[in-house]
């Protein structure tokens, strides 16, 4: 022991003597490099300045736009389309009024194609930065507002030209330093050069950005740079710092002996884990089951061990943020009594408290979280997967655990850092309240027949429960819980699942049918015709009544959802606003905004004015047969009401982690489609073309890629499903794309 201890002290010093002697022969070319990084420091304060230029030349020229609007704002337009309305120092001031605008090549220059894009942007209340065109050799800036005018009930949008040359003599100064060349980027464009001034030497050059769509290169010449000085004090600093290093190497080898002796000590004692047993422990976690809105896997995956320290790191989490106990439920699945039983015991290892309330969907699990004593709970269910599936939906101090968060908790799992105690253990049962609270909106007696698949998931008691405690005749179809699924998948999203339920309002001439997931918070619904209805389409209709009763509503809905949506809430005062796909997303986001209706076209609905914000495809469910009793209409006739598009189902293309983020970079990068389309990148690639759109993304619960296509047109949509076909075949030939074409049910 003496020996190994006396060779790391030796070993130690003959480091830092080694490196005691490199430190001032590799000063020369540290000297070199300060060098260089001072001539890259000058060039990009230099580049900054190009900037600070520009951005002064733009607010001037947004000034003097305001200004000239202001002399002519009260000037009436005369008749329909453009109107000239002053020539100020030759540059043309045009208005319009925002209904009228088309493209005109009467003008010089002519009313473009970017003028309509910066028109349409004023009427979506978008920020408008001033845009470069070039007509005729020669470049213009185009600026952009729109105002209402007094006695007109609708806006008008005002544009006005000035030549780019506006520019170059602002930059004059800066041509001494080397050259200057400012470039635009609009939208799913190109960088393309618009003013260029000056000479450099082709080597140091810095980009910087200007606003949302310029951008300024800084060349810097070298006679510029040459300006700038060596520095050849470090050598002499370097020389002393030699000297330093061996006394420091005398005290790093004196103190690394000291730590590795205390070390061995608290391992001998049991006061430290041993790194290497933490390592193995945890070297076959399953880390894909760490999903982004939920843990999700293979029960067999699930082990008692993990779900153990699963129990541990959320009772750390809640105690943590001044909770003391945690709602526990759970689905019918085969495996959810091993999983509650581990959980369970690693929650109350912490001191945290659990409160079981026993079997149930998830909604009752959110009820409690909010309206018990605790804001914290564990669902045990793997929703609408097989049933070889399971998992933990998690809500700590009322928040959904998403992203962050739920790394959050496997970084706890992985380090072991858990808190100890004893928590106490109660059973309670809520299946009443949580039924009562169902109902407690329903006005009147809704007498429907309605069919009702719940897939053999745990819903399929309550639903039919509160269904006949508002009034309704229920007319049940695998609605007894059983965790091994035998009649389908507890998914009504995958359409097929839906056949056997279409047959059956047809066959019972129900007035319509609703299908629930395997823990009862998606929601979809047959019509009288047996026609599916999308949950998008189920949103909208929600959407009309909340919007008429709560002013300036907002109403959040994922990418896949129809783009009718936000147009439709906003001719009903309201405001839509898109988000990630994924039923924590959605709520999250809702929470944010103060959004009282939320959805998903996977079958998640939020509702808020006088809910939760929680989704439960039971109570979404009683308030659309609430609506159809008010309106005394079909479902089908109040579908027909909504505006009409032609879409896809969400279409699911088994494929590898690996091979989802090819498929992603291939749609994002296929430039043949930049021409024609515009690219969306909050979730996934959607793709949007003329005659409609194209969505893929990755599922978050399952290894696959998932598609949806919308058009407002029968062959619009053929098209677009088409062109991703072609692409995606192409590319990837060992996959079987066919469904992306096949015929919409």
């Amino acid at each position: 022991m003496k020996f190994q201890i006396v060779w790391k002290a030796i070993a130690t010093f003959a480091v830092a003597a080694a490196v005691a002697i490199a430190v001032p022969y590799f000063s020369l070319s540290f000297i070199d490099d300060d060098h260089e990084s001072l001539q890259k420091q000058r060039v990009t304060e230099q580049a900054q300045r190009v900037r600070d230029v520009v951005v002064d030349g733009l607010r001037l020229a947004q000034l003097e736009f305001e200004q000239n609007l202001a002399e002519i704002i009260d000037e009436p337009l005369t008749k329909a389309g453009w109107n000239t309305l002053q020539d100020h120092h030759g540059e043309v001031v045009l208005a319009a009024k925002l209904s009228e605008v088309e493209l005109d090549d009467s003008f010089t220059p002519p009313i473009s194609w970017g003028d309509l894009r910066m028109i349409r942007a004023i009427g979506e209340d978008q920020l408008i930065e001033p845009e470069a065109f070039e007509f005729k050799d020669t470049w213009y800036l185009r600026l952009a507002k729109s105002v209402s005018l007094s006695g007109e009930n609708e806006s008008v949008v005002y544009l006005q030209t000035l030549p780019l040359n506006y520019f170059s003599e602002l930059l004059l100064p800066q041509l001494a330093t080397g050259r200057v060349i400012l470039l635009q980027q609009l939208p799913q464009g190109r960088a393309q050069m618009i003013l260029g001034q000056g000479a450099g030497d082709g080597v140091n050059r810095e980009r910087i950005r200007i606003n949302g769509i310029w951008m300024a290169d800084f060349d810097a010449s070298g006679q510029w740079l040459d300006q700038v000085e060596r520095d050849t004090s470090i050598f002499y600093y370097a020389l002393a710092m030699s000297a330093l290093i061996l006394l420091l190497g005398l005290v790093m080898a004196r103190r690394i002996h000291q730590h590795e002796a205390r070390l061995k000590g608290e391992l001998q004692q049991g006061l430290r884990k041993s790194s290497t047993a933490h390592d193995a422990k945890w070297a076959d976690v399953p880390h894909h089951v760490f999903r982004d809105y939920d843990i999700r896997g293979l029960a067999d995956e699930l082990s008692d061990e993990l779900v153990l320290s699963l129990g541990r790191a959320l009772g750390t989490k809640v105690l943590s943020t001044q909770g003391e106990g945690m709602y526990v439920c759970r689905d019918g699945r085969s495996s959810s009594p091993r999983l509650h039983k581990a959980l369970v015991e690693g929650i109350l290892s912490t001191g945290c408290h659990v409160i079981d309330i026993g079997t149930g969907p998830s909604g009752k699990l959110y009820y409690a979280t909010e309206v018990g004593r605790h804001r914290s709970g564990v669902m045990i269910t793997a929703s609408h997967n097989p049933k070889a599936y399971n998992g933990f939906k998690m809500v700590i101090g009322g928040k959904v655990l998403d992203g962050k968060r739920v790394r959050d908790i496997k970084s706890l799992i992985v380090a072991d850092q858990f808190v100890s105690g004893t928590g106490e253990y109660h059973e309670e049962q809520m299946d009443n309240e949580y039924l009562e609270r169902l109902t407690q909106g329903i006005t009147g007696t809704l007498s429907f027949k309605v069919a009702v698949d719940a897939g053999n998931g745990i819903a399929g008691p309550t639903a039919l429960s509160a269904l006949k405690l508002a009034g309704c005749e229920p007319k049940p179809l695998f609605c007894e819980p059983d965790g091994s699924f035998p009649n389908h998948d507890p998914d009504p999203s995958h359409l097929p699942n839906l056949d056997a339920l279409r047959q059956r309002v047809i066959d019972e001439q129900a007035d319509f049918g609703i299908a629930l997931d395997g823990d009862g918070d998606r929601l979809f619904m047959i019509d009288e015709l047996g026609q599916v209805v999308m949950p998008d389409k189920l949103l909208m209709l929600l959407a009309r009544d909340v919007c008429a009763r709560v002013p300036n509503a907002k109403v959040v809905y994922d990418i896949k959802s129809s783009s009718t949506i936000d147009e439709f809430v906003e001719r009903y005062h309201g405001e839509g606003l898109v988000c990630k796909s994924g039923h924590s997303n959605v709520r999250n986001k809702m929470v944010r905004e103060k959004a009282v209706l939320g959805g998903e076209l996977s079958g998640h609905i939020f509702i808020a004015d006088d809910w939760y914000g929680f989704d439960d495809g039971i109570y979404a469910a009683l308030r659309i047969i609430q609506l159809l009793d008010q309106r005394q209409q079909t479902l089908g006739d109040f579908v027909a009401t909504l505006p009409k598009s032609y879409s896809s189902a969400e279409i699911r293309i088994p494929v590898s982690a690996d091979y989802s983020a090819h498929v992603l970079d291939l749609m994002n990068d296929h430039q043949d489609w930049n021409d024609i389309a515009t690219f969306l990148l909050l979730d996934g690639v959607r793709v949007e073309f003329k005659d409609g759109w194209g969505l893929v993304r990755p599922s978050n619960t399952e290894s696959a890629v998932t598609f949806r296509f919308e058009s407002n047109t029968e062959a619009g949509l053929a098209a677009v499903r088409q062109r991703f076909y072609d692409l995606l075949s192409g590319a990837f030939d060992d996959i079987d794309w066919n469904e992306l074409i096949e015929d919409l049910r």
